[in-house]
Formats: C-alpha cells, sequence, structure tokens
C-alpha cells in the first residue's frame, strides 16, 4: 500500500477522463501480457508493477468529497464574482456621471459600453487559453492585479479619451473572472457543481446589493461623484487579491493504490 499525492491543473471533463481510462486499460493489458511472457521472478517478487485499474482526476475528486479545501476555495471565488459585481454597478453610474461631467455625446456613452462590452469577452477568451496553459491561479491573480491597478487609477484620469483607455483594459482583465468559476468547479465533486455555481451566483448578487446600497448612501452632494464610486468599486479586487495569498498551490488530496 503506497500513498500519492495527487494534483491536477487542467479541467476534468468526462471525455479526458474517458480518454484517460481508455489509454490507462491499454497500458495494464500491454503490462499484463509483458507479465506473463516474462520468466519467473526470482524469490518470488516480481520487478514489475502491474496496473489493475485506472484511477482519474474525477475519480479522486469524487471519492474526495467536500470538505475545508472546497469550502475556502468557494469564499475565494466568492469574493472574485462580488467585486464584478460591484463593477458591473458602478460602471453604470460612472457612465452617465462621467457623461454630465464632460460634456459628452450620446454615442461617447454607448462607445465606451459597447467597447467595454467585447473587451470583456475577448479577455474570457483569452484568459481561458492563457490559464489553460499556465494554470488558473496565475491567470485569476494577474485579472484581479490588473483590475486594481487600473481601475484605482481611472480615479484621477482627466478626460475621457484616457478614461477610456483604462476602462477598456479594465474590462479586459474583468474577463479573467470568469476562471474563478472554473478553478472552483474544478475541485468539487461533479454532482456538487451545480449547488456550486448557486452559491457563486449568490455571491455576485451579494456584490450588486451592497453596491447599490454604498450608492443610495453616497447621494448626497459631498459624496455624490463618479471618482469616489470608482475608488469603492476596488475594494473587493484588493480584498481577493489578499486572500489569493492563503490560495493552496496544491489539491490536498491522497489515495491509495
Amino acid at each position: 500500500m503506497t500513498e500519492a499525492h495527487f494534483y491536477s491543473r487542467g479541467t476534468s471533463t468526462s471525455r479526458k477522463s474517458t480518454d484517460q481510462r481508455g489509454a490507462f486499460m491499454r497500458m495494464t493489458q500491454e503490462d499484463n501480457r509483458a507479465a506473463s511472457a516474462a520468466p519467473p521472478p526470482e524469490n518470488g517478487v516480481s520487478p514489475t508493477l502491474v496496473l489493475t485499474e485506472a484511477f482519474t482526476a474525477e475519480d479522486a475528486i469524487n471519492r474526495a468529497g467536500m470538505g475545508k479545501f472546497q469550502v475556502r476555495l468557494i469564499i475565494l471565488c466568492g469574493f472574485v464574482w462580488m467585486a464584478k459585481g460591484f463593477d458591473n454597478v458602478v460602471g453604470m453610474f460612472i457612465n452617465s456621471l462621467t457623461t454630465c461631467e464632460w460634456n459628452l455625446l450620446r454615442w461617447h456613452s454607448a462607445l465606451m459600453v459597447t467597447i467595454t462590452t467585447i473587451f470583456t469577452i475577448l479577455g474570457c477568451i483569452i484568459y481561458g487559453m492563457w490559464s489553460d496553459k499556465y494554470g488558473r491561479r496565475t491567470a485569476l491573480s494577474s485579472s484581479l492585479i490588473f483590475v486594481f491597478v487600473f481601475s484605482a487609477v481611472s480615479v484621477g484620469l482627466p478626460n475621457y479619451t484616457w478614461f477610456l483607455i483604462f476602462r477598456t483594459i479594465t474590462a479586459f482583465s474583468i474577463g479573467g473572472f470568469a476562471q474563478a468559476l472554473t478553478l472552483c468547479c474544478e475541485y468539487v465533486p461533479g454532482g456538487q457543481r451545480g449547488r456550486v455555481v448557486f452559491i457563486l451566483s449568490g455571491f455576485w448578487a451579494v456584490g450588486v446589493t451592497v453596491m447599490l446600497g454604498l450608492l443610495y448612501a453616497m447621494t448626497r452632494p459631498a459624496f455624490y461623484h463618479w471618482r469616489l464610486f470608482a475608488a469603492v468599486s476596488t475594494i473587493p479586487s484588493l480584498v481577493a487579491m489578499i486572500m489569493m495569498r492563503f490560495f493552496p498551490g496544491k489539491h490536498p488530496l491522497s489515495f491509495s493504490q
């Protein structure tokens, strides 16, 4: 009986799991044939380790079930989705207030909404490919850093052109927040993933509600300014960045062969 630590960085889909099973079973059959053709071992000890059953990442995660690791991961990814909810709300208010402050035309406002939406979609695609190659934790961390930095800098921007550029970069980085959902579901048993997605959606709803409450509390003339709204919207990203330090690099999972 040996203990083997297991860690999976890629997305474990059912098709991939089936392919892995097929590959392992073919290897097992070849090893069995090789062991049958080999001469009898000395001292009754066989030098060949023959696998009799494939055990994949999906099997290990389903066998381990839910635990403290998954709860901590859900909380971390929940704060990421909360940050996304904050940005969704504050983006609408900032767009309206900057239009009034800088005497913009309607097409300026429409252009900002269109560009930020397009670049958010592009960010989802590019961050997805990047995370498949370098890991979802790395992609998610960089996304949080870029969102926090460019959102904080946009508070002091002087005109519409610079604000549009920085909001575009921020929107592209927000596309990486989708990796939080994938990262969370990779380490959750298959039967619990629907419930986890529902919980993460609840974090997004909480973020939207809290931000609306803050905006309502800041409607007084002394506080009603888009720069202050933009500064407040950076708080969830900062909290999620701090929490990434405590995110474990490996799945604390072991199984017996």
